[in-house]
């Protein structure tokens, strides 16, 4: 069984190098797009919606406008205009906008958001593992698999990294 398991992260973590997505749900903002064996868009999947065939693959895309519009307001509202991840919370809140869990934006899941590097086009893997039967851990940054420009940033790659110098000082 360890080999099984060992060939399959293998296998995720080869997909997710050349810039595939090897799983999961999407960010907030960002949906799934099915590539046919020739790497051309098929169709966008639903959630809980799978591949048919093996040898397709699924990357992401821009999701919702609605979606995308608000990650776009955070980093601009963090970046440009200097609020802290709380007050941009307080005004998501205030404008009456879901969050992706249908409850009040709060200052971590903002947090979270500025610092998802799917925000500017990179694709990352392995940021925790889970073997049988044990509970998921995080794993160092050195890592992660990071693939940059797998697919179409939402947030200018700039805008980006200048909200991550931001968080650090």
């Amino acid at each position: 069984i360890k080999e099984l398991s060992d060939k399959v992260w293998r296998g995720c973590a080869k997909i997710a190098e050349q810039g595939y997505w090897a799983g999961g749900k999407p960010p907030y903002g960002l949906k799934r797009l099915l590539l046919d064996e020739n790497r051309e868009p098929t169709d966008t999947l639903a959630a809980g919606q799978r591949k048919g065939i093996q040898n397709q693959r699924v990357t992401l895309t821009v999701g919702d406008p609605a979606e995308t519009k608000v990650v776009i307001r955070i980093f601009h509202e963090f970046v440009d205009l200097g609020y802290s991840e709380y007050r941009i919370a307080e005004r998501l809140n205030e404008d009456k906008i879901p969050s992706p869990s249908g409850c009040r934006w709060a200052g971590g899941f903002v947090s979270s958001c500025l610092r998802n590097e799917k925000y500017a086009g990179t694709m990352v893997y392995n940021r925790t593992s889970q073997k049988l039967k044990t509970p998921s851990h995080s794993n160092p940054p050195d890592q992660w698999i990071r693939t940059p420009g797998a697919f179409e940033s939402l947030v200018d790659p700039e805008m980006f990294q200048r909200a991550q110098e931001i968080i650090e000082e």
